[in-house]
């Protein structure tokens, strides 16, 4: 996904760079559903618990997404594009996505379990056997885009081609579910503040109605409460998602 990342910042300096050939235009509203698929990285998971005393970290740790598995990967925007910038728009996203720990993984595990320290080679289902976030690494953000304007007539004024690039910021919204050594845990939880980047391609079907492809990446340490203590791990994930549009 290296390549993906590399590509999207190509590609948003393109939009950016571009900007000012697209003329005036009018105002446009549009709604967006969609879904997709999320590919977080391996990434070392901390575990912490009070009473004898344990603080572990696993290396290396994968994780599946089960993007079409229920609650499916989804999201939401409205986006507004403005009249005497047509090229410039603002808009407000909500999207869902999870990890699942792959727990049948062998993996490095070092530091101290119930006051014993460990430098060992295990299955991380001994310790764990279960640690997910699959009610959802949920995202509110507010965006900033840019478009480009393709294919512009008298019935696709705004042009019928829209590549565009974009950044958002705002809230996390986390269920972790645990289950180590046998004890679970599961909430809602917030999460701070996260941020994430994307760029993607609508095509108008009809003067309203659009499809889209887009590539998306957000990047965050988070830290979770597991039973008598917290889980610490980085989401860096990939996504490519797929929706419609409908412009008002």
């Amino acid at each position: 996904m290296r390549h993906c990342r590399a590509g999207l910042m190509t590609w948003g300096a393109a939009v950016i760079g571009l900007l000012y050939a697209s003329g005036a235009g009018r105002a446009e509203t549009t709604l967006s559903l969609y879904s997709g698929k999320s590919f977080t990285s391996k990434s070392d998971l901390r575990i912490r618990q009070a009473g004898p005393g344990t603080d572990l970290r696993f290396h290396g740790v994968s994780y599946e997404d089960e993007a079409f598995t229920s609650p499916i990967y989804y999201g939401i925007r409205v986006s507004h594009y403005f009249k005497k910038t047509p090229w410039l728009g603002a808009g407000i996203d909500f999207f869902h996505y999870k990890a699942f720990a792959q727990t049948d993984r062998t993996v490095r595990t070092i530091g101290t379990d119930q006051g014993v320290p460990v430098d060992r080679d295990q299955r991380l289902g001994d310790t764990i056997q279960r640690f997910s976030i699959s009610h959802g690494v949920n995202y509110l953000t507010l965006n900033v885009m840019g478009r480009l304007r393709w294919q512009r007539d008298a019935r696709y004024p705004e042009g019928r081609l829209q590549p565009y690039a974009g950044v958002g910021g705002g809230g996390l919204l986390l269920h972790p579910e645990s289950i180590v050594r046998g004890a679970s845990f599961q909430h809602y939880e917030w999460n701070g503040l996260g941020y994430v980047l994307f760029a993607g391609v609508n095509y108008h079907v009809t003067e309203r109605l659009g499809l889209f492809a887009e590539y998306k990446f957000n990047d965050r340490n988070v830290n979770v409460r597991v039973d008598q203590g917290s889980g610490e791990l980085r989401l860096n994930t990939d996504h490519i998602a797929f929706g419609t549009s409908y412009r008002f």
